[in-house]
C-alpha cells in the first residue's frame, strides 16, 4: 500500500488525549473515514488549550489537528503505468 501525500480532510478537535480527539473526529464526520483499508488518520497535538479548571484537576487539554489521507492499492497503480 502507498499513501497519497496530501490530506483529503483536515479538522481540529479538542481532547485530553489522541484517542479522545479521534472519537470526536469520527462523531463529527458521521464515521465517514473509519475504513482503515481506504484511509489513514493522523492526529497530532496542535496547541495546548488547558484552562485553570483543567490545571486544578491536573489535566492538560489539547487542540488536535486531525488529517485524513487516502490509501491506494499498489497493484492498481502499477497496472496504470
Amino acid at each position: 500500500m502507498s499513501e497519497d501525500n496530501k490530506a483529503i480532510h483536515v479538522s481540529y478537535e479538542t481532547g485530553y488525549d489522541k484517542e479522545a480527539s479521534l472519537d470526536y473526529f469520527h462523531d463529527g464526520t458521521d464515521h465517514k473515514f473509519v475504513d482503515e483499508s481506504n484511509f489513514r488518520i493522523v492526529s497530532t497535538r496542535h496547541k495546548e488549550i488547558t484552562d485553570n479548571e483543567d490545571k486544578a484537576k491536573g489535566l492538560q487539554d489539547w487542540e488536535w489537528k486531525v488529517e485524513v489521507f487516502t490509501k491506494t492499492d499498489k497493484k492498481k497503480e502499477n497496472d496504470n503505468e
